[in-house]
């Protein structure tokens, strides 16, 4: 096979790193969820990750081709064409993206409006702002989501990077 000098827009190669992106980088974002959940709640974090898989899977797909795949155009242009690059790349984004995900959708990061709440007999919100208490959980809840999302896209950078410019791809 002829090697062309830009894998992302060869045919028999794009569609399979796209693929093994989108494969393993719902992987690593299910690992992140399910290894933790496993340590505390035993086998019902089975069940979680099956539910949860739903949901990842086809975020991993929209997140890989309207974000992932231009960055990678982008990255090709610029000469970022090795395996570090596409690893920090793909964490970066993934990282971002679940941190932007999780405050513009979900409503993770600011009060949600109620005067006053409590979880796990401490309160949270007090007077429609966080206390020190509540703050430090949604703190925890952001970093745990930006490292679900960068274990993820560091697994999808290095998959695609292994598809398209590994030793496979010189053939």
């Amino acid at each position: 096979m002829v090697r062309t000098a830009s894998p992302f827009l060869d045919i028999r190669i794009a569609p399979k790193a796209v693929g093994a992106a989108i494969l393993w980088g719902s992987i690593g974002t299910l690992s992140t969820i399910t290894i933790p959940s496993l340590l505390i709640a035993g086998p019902a974090a089975i069940m979680l990750a099956a539910f949860l898989t739903f949901f990842v899977v086809p975020l991993w797909a929209v997140g890989v081709l309207f974000v992932g795949y231009p960055a990678w155009m982008l990255a090709h242009v610029a000469g970022f064409r090795g395996w570090l690059s596409a690893s920090l790349l793909g964490g970066v984004l993934a990282g971002g993206g679940a941190i932007l995900f999780s405050i513009c959708v979900l409503g993770v990061g600011g009060p949600p409006g109620a005067t006053d709440g409590w979880e796990n007999g401490q309160q949270t919100i007090r007077d429609g702002a966080y206390t020190a208490e509540g703050r430090s959980r949604e703190d925890a809840s952001l970093l745990f989501l930006l490292a679900m999302g960068a274990v993820g896209g560091i697994c999808a950078g290095t998959a695609l990077w292994r598809v398209a410019y590994g030793p496979e791809a010189q053939r």
